[in-house]
């Protein structure tokens, strides 16, 4: 495992840290520089799922041996995604049948994006719609599907406030009365909104971006992607792993230094961040990397190398599933992978 901290704290330093939190300072959040490369001491076992070639955004557990992931051919435009149901096996891959927003009308577009499990089993998504004739007006509706009934129901009476889905997804807190998601501004200056079932806020965390939020169990904080600067389309923000109080106070990192992050996911188990990011300077597909930050050691480690979008957990925190970009930029091959991380969690 990968410490940032040389070792354990002698007992010495502990008098001290002690000393200096009763004088009421504060100790800066653990930060890699750039040029600060861990380097893993064990990876994780990677396998990846037989599944068609194509472009695969989300994925999200329906239950122990069957994934809901977002997918389309090729760029094919804002409302050809789908979601497909794919069997860990690579046995089975189909395409759900979802239905129409009933908004967009007999003849209107609809799109079907970015599964999410919810806590009760349900699986959460967006369905885009365009009506006829109406070419520039995309709403976009979130929606849960109960996996065993089939029966569909929208969760906010109200469309989303952007015609995007925000980096990161959508993520409701456990008793599902508060949800957040970007305003998919995306690597620029990206924030959040805060969503009710009363309807919707910007929320202001006093960063430049803020991004890719995750709950934590007890549903108490929130981890997300943050940057005290802007970024822009041609270079890499630094960025950094933050926490927030569940009324989004008390906002501070707890990693910086990082480049390229999509988000991050909080493991059931409450003590383990995953995201992906690129460490280092250079070539980003070399600093790549799936990584563990555990909020009890302040620690971080890689679990598999390579460029990565959102990781999910599995429900009983064992298993991540996450799609692993290989090759160049203009010749991407994706592929959806299931990471054997309960290994290393014992360790």
């Amino acid at each position: 495992m990968v410490k940032l901290l040389n070792s354990l704290p002698r007992p010495e330093l502990l008098i001290l840290l002690t000393v200096l939190t009763a004088l009421g300072c504060t100790l800066s959040p653990i930060s890699l520089r750039p040029t600060d490369v861990p380097e893993p001491s064990k990876l994780a076992e990677l396998e990846y799922i037989q599944s068609p070639q194509g472009l695969y955004g989300e994925v999200a557990w329906l239950d122990d041996e069957t994934l809901a992931v977002q997918y389309r051919t090729g760029l094919l435009g804002a409302l050809s995604p789908r979601i497909w149901r794919l069997a860990l096996d690579g046995q089975s891959f189909e395409m759900m049948d979802l239905p129409k927003h009933v908004s967009c009308g007999p003849d209107g577009e609809n799109g079907f994006e970015a599964p999410e499990r919810l806590l009760d089993g349900r699986m959460s998504y967006f369905v885009a719609c365009r009506p006829a004739g109406d070419t520039f007006n995309i709403k976009y509706y979130l929606m849960a599907l109960d996996n065993q009934t089939g029966q569909v129901k929208q969760l906010l009476d109200y469309p989303m406030p952007e015609s995007i889905v925000g980096t990161g997804g959508f993520q409701w807190n456990p008793t599902m009365s508060i949800g957040l998601m970007g305003n998919a501004n995306r690597f620029i200056s990206e924030q959040m909104y805060r969503l009710s079932k009363e309807g919707w806020e910007e929320l202001d965390v006093g960063l430049a971006q803020a991004y890719g939020p995750s709950w934590s169990p007890d549903g108490e904080q929130i981890a997300f992607i943050g940057a005290k600067e802007k970024g822009s389309p041609l270079t890499f923000s630094d960025l950094g792993l933050y926490l927030m109080s569940a009324d989004a106070e008390d906002v501070h990192p707890v990693l910086e230094g990082f480049r390229v992050a999509s988000g991050v996911a909080w493991a059931p188990q409450g003590r383990w961040l995953a995201f992906p990011a690129a460490f280092g300077e250079g070539d980003t597909e070399k600093n790549s990397g799936l990584w563990l930050f555990d909020l009890d050691q302040d620690q971080v480690r890689q679990i598999a190398e390579g460029e990565f979008g959102l990781p999910r957990w599995s429900p009983d925190g064992q298993r991540i599933a996450v799609v692993q970009f290989l090759g160049p930029v203009d010749d991407r091959e994706h592929r959806v992978a299931i990471v054997e991380v309960g290994p290393l969690l014992a360790d």
